[in-house]
């Protein structure tokens, strides 16, 4: 049976419409194989795949080599791929300003309120990942003035918040790790900067 299935029926999957070529090689690993190792098999499985009109003259007449076609039709798709635009959401609190929104699937967002202190204890911002589905709170000693822009980056893994005083003003900027492995907001190295007031 193996050798007959190398000669007949080998020539007659040439023949197959691209979906049942699908089908054949779900079902038998044989012609699995068969497809598999052959290049010109799986040009139309591939084109009816990516939804890309079949043109029989150029298959047939072409001068490129089904090899190369196929080489070519799978660079070019995994080129579209990595260019096409990636839809993702997020599930975030009916609160939340958003800060920053990252590539690397980070939204970064603080409370639409003046945060509530709670024992010394104040929540300057929230990181968002996977797709919204984990959060967590960073947290600061001092009160966060939330009036103006907080300057903050993933890439650096920085946030410059700015502290209020008890007059409402903003005079110091704090610099500080975005990512932290606890709650807490540890500083840089270079620590605060107070401005003249």
């Amino acid at each position: 049976m193996s050798r007959d299935f190398e000669t007949v029926p080998g020539c007659t999957l040439a023949f197959l419409d691209p979906l049942t070529l699908l089908h054949c090689s779900s079902v038998c690993k044989q012609i699995n194989n068969r497809i598999v190792n052959s290049s010109s098999l799986q040009l139309r499985p591939r084109k009816y795949l990516y939804q890309i009109q079949d043109n029989e003259e150029d298959d047939h007449n072409s001068t490129i080599n089904a090899e190369e076609r196929l080489k070519k039709l799978i660079q070019t798709q995994y080129k579209i791929s990595n260019l096409r635009a990636k839809h993702t959401t997020f599930n975030l609190p009916n609160n939340g300003i958003i800060m920053l929104a990252a590539a690397r699937g980070y939204i970064v967002t603080r409370q639409g309120s003046a945060p509530q202190a709670g024992h010394e204890k104040w929540e300057l911002c929230k990181i968002w990942s996977d797709n919204g589905r984990n959060s967590k709170a960073i947290y600061v000693p001092f009160k966060p003035f939330m009036y103006t822009d907080t300057p903050i980056s993933i890439e650096y893994d920085v946030i410059m918040p700015r502290e209020e005083d008890a007059n409402g003003n903003a005079t110091k900027l704090h610099i500080l790790h975005l990512f932290n492995n606890g709650q807490w907001a540890t500083p840089y190295e270079v620590g605060s900067l107070t401005f003249p007031g």
